[in-house]
């Protein structure tokens, strides 16, 4: 029971935050050139990847992914800090 609504929490969590991305890419053009160089620099990084030794290439490729996945929970967990923080914030307005 509570890892079904665990599930449907963090399934509910993820909609929210890809309506906030879909926002954020449709509204925010300085977001849009920040990823496009992000894009462009992941192509540099690529080729550059591809001169190393396979050894160090699976090496730099397993930090790429770590550093990503540690990345993604941080936003994660700072999403649902964001949202505890807010019900506090009007609890303490006296709103709820």
């Amino acid at each position: 029971m509570v890892r079904d609504f665990d599930n449907h929490f963090r399934e509910y969590l993820d909609n929210l935050k890809e309506e906030a991305l879909k926002e954020l890419r449709s509204d925010n053009y300085a977001f849009l050139e920040l990823e496009a160089h992000q894009n462009r620099l992941y192509e540099k990084v690529n080729h550059v990847i591809e001169t190393l030794p396979t050894d160090n290439q699976k090496l730099v490729n397993e930090f790429i992914d770590a550093f990503g996945v540690v990345a993604g929970q941080e936003a994660d967990y700072m999403y649902y800090q964001g949202l505890k923080d807010s019900i506090r914030f009007l609890k303490f307005l006296q709103v709820i």
